[in-house]
């Protein structure tokens, strides 16, 4: 379910980033700043928080997957909602992630994520991480991983 939920969060932020294009566009952002209203705008803190529930929930099916702790106990007291921990568990357990920018990915997240920054404040200055493609193949190549770990369990 971890790796279900998780994988449906990423594809939400993704589809919700989309759409503030054309919600910029709908409320008047001219178009030369709508690639800034996208990345930063109304929606972003939104995509944000679906971003970091995405990772949280695939880090954590990647650390079951490999033989961690599946509690829910275990997973909100251990690991909590610190993505660098996730990863790290993951890792000691034996995950390996193909990704170029998993790690990256991460770190950049994990901080607002943790503290809960993206759900009762509304930053100025935070911007998505890199590029929504590079975003994407994050999530998509944990997915892939994460999956085949459960079909050779």
């Amino acid at each position: 379910m971890l790796l279900e939920n998780g994988a449906a969060h990423a594809l939400a932020a993704i589809v919700l980033f989309d759409a503030s294009y054309d919600y910029g566009r709908k409320i008047g952002v001219a178009e030369e700043k709508i690639e800034d209203f996208a990345f930063n705008g109304t929606c972003s803190l939104s995509v944000h928080y679906l971003i970091g529930l995405g990772l949280e929930l695939l880090l954590k099916a990647a650390y079951i997957a490999c033989g961690g702790d599946e509690s829910d106990k275990h997973l909100s007291k251990e690991i909590g909602h610190d993505l660098e921990v996730a990863l790290q568990k993951a890792q000691e357990l034996g995950f390996k992630s193909q990704s170029d920018h998993l790690v990256e990915f991460v770190g950049y997240m994990n901080k607002p994520y943790k503290n809960h920054y993206l759900r009762y404040n509304r930053p100025d200055g935070m911007f998505l991480p890199s590029d929504m493609k590079q975003t994407s193949a994050v999530f998509d190549m944990l997915q892939s991983e994460i999956t085949q770990l459960f079909r050779h369990e």
